[in-house]
């Protein structure tokens, strides 16, 4: 079977519509993003669209023609241009490449097609910011650490006779009043004017 052209979207009568993608292009010369990607639970549709969104005609590559190697679906992320990413598909009949705006989106086409045809679909974040409350969770840990050399840097630059940079704080051991400089050197509190060490 090879890739069927159509004037129009002609779905199946169990046909359901599972992810759409606008501003989708082919390869080539002259590139116009007003297309789009439909996958559907039967068929990947390209819809080359003229400029003002009606529709020119409609490709529908069945995804029982696409090949599957090895338990794995020949879905990949084509080599990347400086403006966008393709999203490549091996079907019986020979390749297809699709071109996106963003590699994500490519990522998540492929999880996508895979798991209509193979039944095995991989859990996707619903926020695309998701990763920074990943990254939010471990900055404690690296604020941690981060203080930890400057401690230990501190502690080498004592043992070597320099003077430290880490601020420190106490109270005065005469009147209580909070005295602030650095730690290891000896401050005169401002209302008393008893030397203490922080």
């Amino acid at each position: 079977m090879s890739k069927e052209v159509m004037s129009g979207l002609n779905f199946l009568t169990d046909e359901a519509v599972i992810r759409k993608q606008e501003e989708v292009m082919t390869p080539g010369f002259f590139k116009v993003r007003t297309n789009e990607l439909i996958l559907t639970n039967k068929a990947i549709l390209y819809v080359k669209k003229l400029p003002f969104g009606k529709i020119k005609e409609v490709e529908r590559h069945p995804l029982s023609d696409v090949r599957v190697v090895n338990g794995e679906v020949q879905a990949s992320l084509g080599k990347p241009s400086n403006v966008s990413v393709s999203l490549d598909v091996y079907f019986t009949y020979g390749q297809e490449s699709w071109e996106m705006i963003w590699e994500k989106d490519v990522k998540s086409w492929i999880a996508e097609i895979t798991g209509v045809i193979t039944g095995v679909h991989v859990e996707k974040k619903d926020d695309e910011f998701a990763w920074v409350g990943d990254v939010m969770a471990n900055m404690g840990a690296v604020t941690e650490g981060l203080d930890s050399l400057a401690g230990g840097l501190n502690n080498v630059r004592r043992a070597m006779g320099m003077k430290s940079t880490e601020e420190a704080s106490c109270k005065c051991s005469a009147c209580g009043a909070s005295i602030n400089g650095t730690r290891g050197e000896s401050v005169q509190c401002p209302y008393c004017g008893t030397y203490n060490t922080l």
